[in-house]
């Protein structure tokens, strides 16, 4: 009864907030009118609200299978890319390192520009709010980047910070939680912070979406590789030493290209566990509403 959302509403009013923190005294707790029905109107209440809510909590797991399902899917195809095993029913000849034949491995830094960038002073106003894109490292998450948090100006990008174009695969090197591994896409020119190795693979006959996608795939393997001390981080010098496998130009167009067909779909289904859980939590603070004003049929 107390969890009703009439109940908690009332909570709320009488609630009293100091230094951000709510509470209610046990006075105004006392003076609370709570709606009482006879007892087997409350017993028919609880027992048909625990039948309501079991049905809804056992379709809620099986949302929650379908988004690990979906999760667990995304990581296989994303794997098999990266090993030459999308296509397997082809028969493929592999080599010595287990790549396919024409597969190469190379150490980014041998094959990629790899760029640090820099954040302008913040105590100098005339560095930001203009027209030059700037991502910070918490703006990188495995996605193709449009647009950023903020900009700075040209007097901002100054000698250290450098435009990066599109196409540009980002590696958050510095983050305690999920930041630290997760990689990006620039679809715009922009600049990045220090904690930002920028990847240039434009810059040679190499699909900019192949190393997005295989630093995805490695990502807890990248994770690894921070070195510790207050915070575990990445340094450009550990990026540029990553052995990355290279199939031919063509091939890597058409992984790409399978990789972006199979995430579509598995996102598509994605979507919508997502809004079947969040349908979920609506529907659950409806019964409980209807259950304390009597309306639960």
């Amino acid at each position: 009864m107390l969890a009703s959302p009439s109940i908690q509403a009332a909570f709320r009013y009488k609630a009293s907030t100091t230094t951000n923190i709510s509470n209610i005294s046990t006075g105004k707790l006392a003076e609370t009118l709570l709606a009482i029905p006879p007892l087997p109107e409350q017993e028919w209440i609880v027992a048909r609200l625990e039948e309501l809510l079991s049905d809804l909590e056992a379709g809620v797991r099986s949302l929650e299978r379908v988004w690990a399902g979906v999760k667990r899917y995304k990581a296989s195809v994303l794997k098999a890319a990266c090993e030459g095993k999308l296509f397997e029913s082809r028969g493929v000849e592999t080599s010595e390192n287990g790549l396919p034949e024409g597969w190469k491995i190379a150490k980014i830094g041998s094959i990629f520009n790899v760029k640090i960038g820099s954040t302008p002073s913040r105590s100098k106003p005339e560095y930001w709010n203009g027209n030059i894109h700037w991502v910070s490292s918490g703006e990188v998450r495995n996605l193709r980047i449009k647009t950023t948090r903020e900009l700075i100006t040209d007097k901002g990008l100054g000698s250290r910070t450098k435009l990066c174009p599109p196409g540009t695969v980002l590696l958050a090197m510095i983050g305690e939680g999920k930041t630290r591994g997760q990689t990006a896409i620039l679809d715009i020119e922009a600049a990045t912070n220090q904690n930002i190795a920028a990847i240039l693979p434009n810059e040679t006959e190499t699909v900019p979406e192949w190393v997005f996608y295989w630093l995805i795939s490695r990502y807890e393997e990248t994770r690894k590789s921070g070195v510790g001390g207050m915070q575990y981080a990445l340094n450009s010098e550990r990026v540029r030493n990553f052995d990355i496998p290279l199939p031919p130009l063509e091939e890597q167009r058409r992984i790409v290209a399978e990789v972006e067909r199979r995430l579509e779909s598995a996102r598509a289904v994605e979507a919508a566990a997502e809004a079947g859980l969040k349908r979920a939590a609506r529907l659950r603070q409806s019964m409980l509403k209807k259950a304390f004003e009597g309306k639960l049929s």
